[in-house]
């Protein structure tokens, strides 16, 4: 079960008119969250019955909730096809009653006892995993853990409470460690979404994380402000800070890119995939960039009954890289109103002699290749 239930102070109640259940009463629970917006406002509001009056009540540790009956599931369909999710509706002494889902209940009976004619053991508060409703038991760990989760998203930092060095708690239960606020650059991807480049964002180390050689970004937390902060853990700052530090400024991602480097393509390059799809031609003092790609050229004879795909390659770079307001953008060629760097019909030690591995040189000495 999830120890970052959302627990809201008041439930928002709309009904249906149902024959089967105690009180002739069907509830759809929602809440608001903090902002004051209506969670599922759209599916609660058509789903509700317009003759019968909404109810709003304090989520307080109530008892006296009644196991009521099962309801959904193939059992209670004519095929699998058009079976709804099992659910159990469930009493609530308020007068009406509200369906859970069967890990929701099993979790229940885990934590507390449903005695036979006075309903289930203790005091429930509802709660939301995501989406999703729970009733939450108050002796469950859960519940403790997920008050306290909640009490955190109430909490507030501003910039005076800022400290390079000093270590922070989010409102996620991450343990950070602020570094500052800096430029922050992204290696570039033609085909990626990310269009960003060279953005200035408070950056905090992710304290219980290990340093990723292969992808550093993630040991970091970018925000562009503090309200995803909780609390302030200390007062001066860590001893982890000075190396933490070092390490950080060593990073492509923290400097700017200011030249280009190639490297010789591998004796592998042509058999990988990727290796393929990130090359480099340099030509008349530019930095092409594309791809090595297969040619077959039909089917030939039957050698010992396999038929042979003789192929050669195709070099296809389509872009020049080029580095822009300290950015490297890999400039479409026809806006250069040049042509394309392309050969074909290219042995495989052709192609790997002439395509090269590109590397982007930062301010900083730090280099990535660089991905088409």
């Amino acid at each position: 079960m999830n120890n970052s239930l959302t627990i809201p102070d008041n439930i928002q109640v709309g009904f249906q008119t149902r024959t089967d259940t105690y009180t002739g009463k069907l509830a759809y629970v929602v809440y608001k969250d903090s902002t004051g917006k209506m969670r599922k406002e759209k599916s609660w509001t058509g789903w509700c019955s317009k003759k019968i009056p909404k109810e709003v009540h304090n989520n307080e540790p109530v008892s006296g909730f009644v196991l009521n009956k099962d309801v959904g599931g193939t059992r209670h369909s004519y095929g699998s096809w058009n079976a709804r999710v099992e659910k159990v509706r469930v009493y609530d002494p308020r007068g009406f009653e509200f369906e859970i889902d069967i890990p929701n209940l099993l979790f229940i009976l885990q934590e507390s006892s449903s005695i036979k004619g006075k309903g289930l053991e203790g005091d429930f508060v509802y709660s939301w995993s995501g989406p999703n409703l729970v009733l939450l038991p108050v002796t469950s760990q859960e519940y403790k853990e997920s008050v306290a989760y909640n009490q955190l998203q109430t909490e507030k930092l501003t910039k005076s409470d800022m400290e390079v060095g000093c270590l922070y708690l989010t409102k996620k239960r991450q343990n950070v460690m602020y570094m500052g606020k800096h430029t922050w650059f992204d290696e570039f991807s033609r085909y990626s979404w990310k269009k960003v480049f060279g953005k200035k964002m408070h950056v905090f180390v992710l304290m219980d994380t290990e340093r990723n050689s292969k992808d550093a970004r993630e040991h970091y937390l970018l925000t562009s402000g503090y309200t995803g902060l909780a609390k302030r853990m200390s007062n001066t700052a860590s001893p982890q800070y000075a190396d933490e530090y070092s390490f950080l400024m060593k990073q492509t991602f923290i400097s700017i890119p200011v030249s280009f480097e190639t490297k010789p393509m591998t004796a592998t390059s042509s058999t990988s995939y990727w290796d393929r799809h990130n090359i480099c031609v340099e030509k008349d003092g530019e930095y092409y960039v594309g791809a090595i790609n297969e040619e077959y050229h039909g089917y030939g004879p039957f050698n010992n009954g396999i038929i042979k795909k003789p192929k050669s390659y195709h070099i296809n770079c389509p872009a020049i890289a080029q580095i822009i307001n300290g950015q490297y953008v890999p400039v479409s060629c026809s806006s250069l109103q040049k042509s394309d760097y392309v050969k074909s019909g290219l042995s495989r030690e052709e192609a790997l002699a002439i395509g090269k591995k590109l590397f982007v040189i930062c301010e900083n000495g730090a280099k990535y290749e660089v991905h088409n």
